[in-house]
């Protein structure tokens, strides 16, 4: 700063100079350091996005996971009961898995996962949201859908596995059969809960069926367990 002594009938001036200009121009500093946040953000949305895709699905079979199932059934009710549309479930297990696991080994055990998660992934509808929900249940959320389109769903479902090639893993008289529950929403479920609920019997129902056909002197099955975890 630079002070100016006046003369005696003159006001003491004081001029400020001018700090010495930098190389870096400030406006230009700050438009790059912006522009690599933004390329910064993007990079970590997409790696966040990516890790929400993993934690909602199912390494083994590539179907939904328990987690996005729970999630996703509490949004399409939601949806439903504010729309006023149609809403089911559909419930699939392997029988006697644990069979699979113990007599015939774990890679023949894989093998049947394999297959089912084909079934599903190859064979539901773009609407339908096929999950894996325990070791051997499966489930599939069926929006706008109503108890006769379930029924069609499930028909369809259960003529494929049959058409279904055998396993390489599996001997030729290893027969890996599954069976079927659907509940459908407000007709005869008033909850999320309530409508697992309703699968689940209806998947043990058919599988103590199939059981007799094939053997009329079998025990019942055990109950799916898978329900629990809701």
């Amino acid at each position: 700063m630079t002070v100016f002594e006046p003369s005696p009938n003159q006001e003491r001036i004081s001029v400020i100079e001018p700090a010495p200009r930098s190389g870096v121009q400030p406006a230009r500093a700050t438009g790059r350091l912006l522009a690599q946040l933004q390329v910064e953000n993007q990079r970590l949305r997409r790696e966040t996005q990516r890790l929400i895709g993993l934690s909602d699905r199912d390494q083994a079979t590539q179907l939904y996971s328990r987690r996005h199932f729970d999630q996703r059934l509490r949004y399409e009710w939601n949806r439903a009961e504010r729309f006023w549309t149609p809403l089911s479930l559909v419930v699939l297990s392997v029988d006697d898995f644990k069979w699979w696991v113990d007599t015939a080994g774990l890679t023949a055990a894989q093998a049947v996962l394999r297959r089912c998660s084909r079934l599903l992934n190859d064979h539901c509808r773009e609407v339908d949201i096929p999950c894996r929900v325990s070791d051997c249940e499966f489930a599939v959320i069926l929006p706008g859908t109503n108890r006769t389109g379930t029924e069609a769903e499930v028909s369809r479902l259960r003529k494929q596995w049959l058409r279904t090639s055998g396993l390489p893993a599996l001997p030729e008289s290893c027969a890996v059969n599954i069976s079927f529950g659907m509940a459908v929403a407000f007709d005869e479920a008033q909850s999320p809960l309530e409508l697992l609920m309703v699968a689940d019997e209806s998947l043990f129902l058919d599988r103590r069926q199939q059981d007799h056909e094939r053997s009329p002197t079998t025990p019942a099955p055990a109950r799916p367990t898978w329900i629990d975890a809701a």
